[in-house]
């Protein structure tokens, strides 16, 4: 019988597995939207894989049980249960070289992820950027899907990482969509890492102490 796995624990493991991602990144190891979904692929085994065997990653994965032809870049499944999905997306130009996000192409990834919402509790939109960029505006939270859309980035110019959700939450008897932006210094991040803090540790704090809410599921 396979270990018992909560989504919000594995939603903990993949944030975590970001931070070896962007690593790779400023060791001069991802180059490409490929080597960073090979980098994210690696990390997850690395953290996940190998303590909990009957979990399952694919890489570009058909879904048999949604109905459209798209993949999503990654999906982490078991037997009978989808617990996530991710695309990813790097910001380079036509020579490879890192220049400013293809917003386009950004807000395509997470119509994408909106396709898969049927089959998977919630979706990931993790970039590598230049810059600061504003892929959909965070005011318009009711196009985030509640609970299922999130975003994970990197800003390189300002080395920090980056999360967004939106939740339901009650308020005076009534249901309210609440997002929040959380954004933290790589340093910070690695210095904590130092004393087990983990990002995920690191992000919730921050999120329950400014929007007074959980972060995850």
């Amino acid at each position: 019988m396979g270990q018992n796995i909560h989504q919000k624990t594995l939603e903990k493991h993949f944030i975590n597995a970001f931070v070896g991602t962007v690593i790779d990144f400023n060791n001069g190891i991802i180059e490409l939207e490929e080597d960073c979904r090979a980098s994210n692929y690696h990390q997850l085994r690395k953290t996940v894989i190998d303590n909990i065997k009957s979990l399952q990653i694919f890489l570009s994965h058909n879904l048999s049980f949604i109905k459209t032809t798209k993949k999503p870049d990654i999906s982490i499944v078991r037997t009978g249960k989808f617990f996530l999905c991710a695309e990813f997306k790097i910001s380079t130009n036509h020579d490879d070289k890192i220049g400013d996000l293809n917003v386009k192409s950004a807000k395509e990834d997470i119509l994408r992820l909106k396709e898969f919402k049927d089959g998977f509790p919630c979706g990931y939109a993790v970039r590598i950027q230049k810059n600061e960029h504003i892929v959909i505006d965070y005011t318009n939270i009711e196009e985030w899907m509640p609970g299922y859309l999130r975003e994970l980035y990197y800003i390189i110019s300002k080395k920090e990482i980056c999360f967004f959700s939106v939740k339901e939450v009650i308020v005076r008897n009534k249901t309210v969509l609440k997002g929040g932006l959380i954004k933290i210094k790589l340093k910070d991040v690695l210095e904590a890492q130092k004393s087990g803090r983990l990002l995920s540790t690191l992000f919730e704090e921050k999120y329950k102490n400014k929007y007074k809410i959980d972060m995850l599921k």
